[in-house]
Order: C-alpha cells, then sequence, then structure tokens
C-alpha cells in the first residue's frame, strides 16, 4: 500500500556528490526526494557524464536499481514496488489507464499483477517484482496527451497523470484486452452517477474505430441515469458498423444476441443485464 511518508537514503556523502557542489541539491538529496525516476528528471539541472557517474556509482553500492533503463528506484522498494509511480517512470509523459486507470479511482478492487499505461513511445512489455508493465503508444500529438480526460495526481508526494474514468471506459471498451470482463465493466459503469459524456462521445470518435462507437454508444444508451446525462448518441449513430458486428472480437454468433441499435452482437449474459440495467445483483469480479 502507498505511503505518503517517504523513507528516506542513507546520507553518506560521495566523492560523486562532490562533483554537484554547485548546483541546487546533490544526487543523494534528489534521490531521498525522489525514489522513483527517470533518468531525464535527474539530467535536468545535471551535467549529463557527472550525472551518469552517479548514477552508476549508487547503483553499485546498492542503493539505487534499474528495473530497465532510464528507471531507477530505491533498492528498498525493488521486492515490493508501487506499480503507479514505476510505471509512470518508465517513459516520458506517461498515464495511467484503462483498467489501472479505474483501480487508481477505486472503481476496481485492487490488482497489483499488472499496470497499463499511456506513453508517448511505446515500452515494450516486460515484468519486474511480480508486476507486468503494458506501454500503450499515444496516438495523439502531445498537445492533446495531458488535455481533457486525464488529471493530475500525487501518490507519495510524486506526481502522476491518470486517465479519469470517463477516458478510462472508453479506452477499456476500445481495448477490451486490457480492460476487464465486460459483464464487470458494465457493472462499474451503470454505477457511476457523472460521467462527462461530451469527453467520452469526443474521444471515441477521435478513435476512429466503428466497433469502439457502437460500444461506447450501447453503454451510454444504457445507463440508468442516461436521460439526465444526455449523451449526443447521434453522433456515434453515424459511424456505427454497417453489419452486425461482434461486441467481442472471436465470440461465437451462437452466444450472442443483436442489438439492432447499435448494430452489436452483445454475449447473451451481457444483453439480458444492459436490457434492465437498473436490476441490481452484478458483482464486480476481482480478476
Amino acid at each position: 500500500m502507498p505511503t505518503s511518508k517517504r523513507r528516506r537514503l542513507p546520507q553518506r556523502s560521495s566523492r560523486w556528490d562532490a562533483s554537484f557542489s554547485g548546483e541546487r541539491e546533490t544526487p543523494v538529496e534528489f534521490f531521498a526526494k525522489h525514489p522513483y525516476f527517470h533518468v531525464r528528471e535527474f539530467l535536468q539541472t545535471r551535467k549529463p557524464a557527472a550525472a551518469h557517474r552517479a548514477l552508476h556509482y549508487h547503483v553499485t553500492q546498492k542503493r539505487l536499481v534499474s528495473p530497465r533503463k532510464g528507471t531507477y528506484l530505491w533498492a528498498s522498494l525493488r521486492h515490493q514496488p508501487d506499480p503507479y509511480l514505476l510505471g509512470t517512470r518508465l517513459a516520458e509523459a506517461s498515464e495511467v489507464s484503462h483498467a489501472s486507470a479505474l483501480r487508481f479511482h477505486h472503481l476496481l478492487p485492487p490488482h497489483r499483477e499488472t499496470l497499463t499505461f499511456f506513453s508517448r513511445t511505446r515500452v515494450p512489455e516486460f515484468t519486474y517484482a511480480g508486476i507486468t508493465f503494458r506501454s500503450v503508444k499515444n496516438i495523439f500529438p502531445d498537445k492533446e496527451f495531458f488535455g481533457r480526460g486525464a488529471s493530475l495526481h500525487f501518490r507519495a508526494g510524486l506526481p502522476l497523470t491518470v486517465s479519469d474514468p470517463s477516458r478510462a471506459f472508453v479506452d477499456c471498451l476500445d481495448r477490451l484486452d486490457l480492460a476487464p470482463e465486460l459483464d464487470t465493466l458494465w457493472a462499474v459503469f451503470r454505477e457511476q452517477p457523472r460521467l462527462d459524456v461530451k469527453v467520452m462521445v469526443d474521444y471515441a470518435l477521435s478513435l476512429n474505430n466503428r466497433v469502439t462507437a457502437a460500444r461506447v454508444g450501447l453503454f451510454l444508451d444504457r445507463h440508468p441515469r442516461s436521460a439526465y446525462l444526455r449523451p449526443d448518441l447521434r453522433r456515434l449513430m453515424e459511424v456505427i458498423p454497417a453489419r452486425a458486428a461482434p461486441m467481442v472480437p472471436g465470440d461465437s454468433p451462437k452466444r450472442t444476441l443483436r442489438w439492432p441499435r447499435w448494430n452489436l452482437l452483445v454475449p447473451a449474459r451481457l444483453f439480458h443485464r444492459l436490457e434492465n440495467p437498473r436490476a441490481a445483483g452484478d458483482e464486480v469480479d476481482e480478476a
């Protein structure tokens, strides 16, 4: 569990610290404030050669570890790192996304085994300390990356950007492989009293995927408070598939029912739940 209390590194001086005597803070002072960091953060106010020598020294002294090139954390945290803080230090301009964002907002049960994040450059999937980190390359220009639908948060005193729930729901409906089961996603979605439906519609359309637009439209259409939220469903309906498309890729037609309004072949169990969106009894799975 994250904590607001910071564990501090030993304040031992070294010849590498001395090379920074003219700067705002020594490497040890920087490390004490940054239990997780990307090398670019460390290089911002330091000469590259001296900075890399300092990093090498503190790694060899087992004060820091580097799970991936360019990413560092305190050695004392290596066995149980914070997935959110480590994941957003694996690449520049990273943002917690998809199901991981919903977990961050406490809409899904905790799940340490996986962390999904957007990044400017794609990071190959890898596992560290039992956590699998999955990167999704941001497809939008930099000016849109930290725009609507994402917000800045602080965890253990460190900043991280997280997709807001409204946008995370769209991302999950776009990438079912990075989302909880659809039944679970619907159970969580229908309980949300406030959604930024304009962001959801705009974002779904920007993804240029007809099936994604239909999935988002169906969820918004069947939300118990759809009449109050008043999403602009017309814009989504203009781009839905021309032919009935499986809501879940590869689903057998025998296991689905067609939802005519959105031209989707919906899994039978979810179909019946969507028919009666106010029905109780849905449970959020732990997976």
